[in-house]
């Protein structure tokens, strides 16, 4: 597991206002491979709370890691309710585009 918080500025995430709103959270990280196989990133601004967990799983389709589950939750300052949300992701596919070019040698 690495822990992260932001300390520099700017940030990577910015408010509506663009103000700055340094974030903090972990990555698990298969030692042996390098994947990704869960991350946590929490953001506290003065109006709002946000803790968002994603976790991945091997496709075997494609061969890597892609996210396969998405928790949210926000809750303002002061107030005891919550808004939760729940994703899942799955049936990735890969798309692929070819192009080509003709010039003309206009002798």
């Amino acid at each position: 597991m690495i822990e992260f918080k932001e300390t520099a500025r700017p940030t990577f995430v910015r408010t509506t206002n663009d103000r700055d709103l340094p974030v903090n959270g972990r990555l698990w990280v298969d030692e042996q491979t390098g994947a990704i196989r869960k991350t946590e990133l929490h953001a506290v601004d003065t109006g709002v709370e946000a803790h968002i967990t994603v976790t991945y799983q091997l496709d075997a389709g494609l061969g890597v890691w892609a996210p396969a589950r998405m928790e949210e939750r926000y809750r303002r300052g002061r107030d005891s309710v919550e808004v939760r949300g729940v994703a899942t992701y799955s049936k990735f596919r890969r798309f692929q585009v070819k192009t080509s070019e003709n010039i003309d040698d206009p002798k």
